[in-house]
Formats: structure tokens, sequence, C-alpha cells
């Protein structure tokens, strides 16, 4: 009896062992993180990371997971959730070697978050004030290019919400109205895109007689 308790003890060390040998390391799970990221399968990439996060808080990957999890929510279109990832790692590593890209990767989120131009612009605002701060704190990165041109969009997004009103005043038959729109737009966005497209509609416009 105690000869068949020994044997099923070392079986159960030996399985055990096993297991252990067998489990992947945290780096090999942020690798497989990474590889089941390009492949779209997201929410296997998203337990994967949380392995490293949750059960190995000590891992010294730890900072490469939680930026990886910001960016398969980016990438799943979870923009709520990767903005709430992306401000965990700048509040808790901040010197982290992924805190330039996370900073720029949040104000994307703001961005893809925003509304039609026709709706309300709050998150395009945001978006505009978090890339214009990104570029002048890391001026000589090449995010830094990648987000003037969304800072542009930004500016464009906007201008053309007011563009659209001063159209709306020329078609009720009030063209100072529309006018003075336009030239507003030229005064608040003096960086948009749609300059020549408002002058030539200021330019129609003034030549339009008021019905009121």
């Amino acid at each position: 009896m105690k000869i068949w308790s020994i044997i099923v003890l070392v079986i159960f060390l030996s399985c055990r062992a096993t297991k252990e040998i067998n489990k992947p390391t945290d780096r090999e799970e942020l690798s497989s993180a990474r590889e089941l990221l390009e492949e779209r399968r997201y929410s296997k990439a998203i337990e994967r990371l949380n392995n490293i996060i949750y059960r190995h808080p000590g891992s010294g990957f730890l900072e490469d997971a939680q930026y990886w999890l910001a960016r398969v929510y980016f990438e799943k279109g979870d923009y709520e959730q990767a903005e709430r990832e992306y401000r965990f790692l700048l509040r808790n590593f901040p010197t982290s070697r992924f805190a330039i890209k996370a900073e720029y990767e949040l104000a994307l989120t703001y961005l893809a978050q925003s509304l039609p131009y026709y709706l309300d612009q709050t998150l395009t605002k945001k978006a505009l004030k978090a890339l214009k701060a990104f570029i002048q704190r890391h001026p000589e990165t090449e995010l830094a290019k990648e987000a003037e041109k969304k800072r542009i969009e930004c500016i464009d997004k906007l201008a053309r919400k007011e563009l659209e009103t001063a159209k709306l005043y020329i078609k009720i038959g009030r063209p100072d109205a529309a006018i003075l729109f336009l030239q507003g737009i030229k005064e608040r966005y003096p960086e948009t895109t749609l300059l020549p497209e408002i002058e030539q509609i200021k330019k129609e416009t003034k030549a339009i007689p008021n019905q009121y």
C-alpha cells in the first residue's frame, strides 16, 4: 500500500513538473499575442496579454503587454476601451519606451470616436487639442509628421461643419450672413485645406441679393 502511494505521488509530481515546464513564458505569451493581433484574433490576443498583466504583475514584459493590450482594443475598434488602456499605460509607466507611441495613439482614439461633421464635434476638438500638444512635445519625431496630417484632418472637419452652415444661409436667402460665416471660417481655421472652396463660394455669394 505504501509503495502504491509513493508511485501515485511520483506520478503526480512528475505531471505537475511537466505542466510547469510546458507553461509558456511571458515572452512567448507576448509573441503569441502579437501574432494573434496580426491574424485579427482579438479575443485570444487580449486573453494572452491579460495573462501577463494579471498573473505576472512583476513581469519584465508588463509595459509591453499593457501597450499591446491598448493596441489590440484600438485595432478591434473598441476605442473607448483602448483609450482607457492607453491612459493606464501613460499614468503608470510615464517613462515607458512605448509612451510616445501611446500618447499619439491615444489622440487617435478621440479622432476615431468623433462623429460626422454635421453632428457634435466635441471629440474632434479633443483630438485636435491632443494632437497639437503631442506635436509641441515631440516635434522631431516621425510620429509628429503623422500627427500634423491628423491635425489638419481635424481642422478640415471643423471647418466643413461651418462651411455647410454658410451654405444653408445662402439657401434661405441670407448671403450677408453666409459671407460673415465664411470670413469667420478663414479667421478661425487659416490652415484648412478648404480655403479655395471657401473663397469660391464667398465670391459667388457676393453677387446674390439678400431676400430679407
